[in-house]
């Protein structure tokens, strides 16, 4: 997007380098104007966690299909999520009824 002015010409040619560089100044201020408006950014980290759920969705069918198939491998990460997930939750009540 740079471009190389040369500003050794005559003032009316300088001026009209002058308004290109301001135009192109003009249309990259408005467009991380446009980036970093909140709303944006907010609309971008909603679309991109809705991607990374969609994707570990995926990824967990996948894995149970393939534990349910034999995949011994697919069993094995089953039982470490599962055990995990007692874990946490046997903390958290212990936490509360403590």
């Amino acid at each position: 997007m740079s471009i190389d002015y040369d500003f050794t010409g005559s003032a009316s040619q300088i001026e009209k380098q002058l308004e290109e560089i301001r135009g192109e100044l003009t249309e990259n201020v408005n467009a991380l104007t446009d980036r970093l408006h909140p709303k944006n950014l907010a609309s971008d980290a909603k679309n991109a966690a809705k991607q990374k759920v969609e994707s570990t969705k995926a990824a967990v069918t996948q894995t149970f299909e393939a534990a349910s198939n034999g995949d011994r491998v697919a069993q094995r990460n089953l039982a470490i999520a599962a055990a995990g997930t007692l874990t946490v939750v046997g903390l958290v009540v212990w936490r509360i009824v403590r």
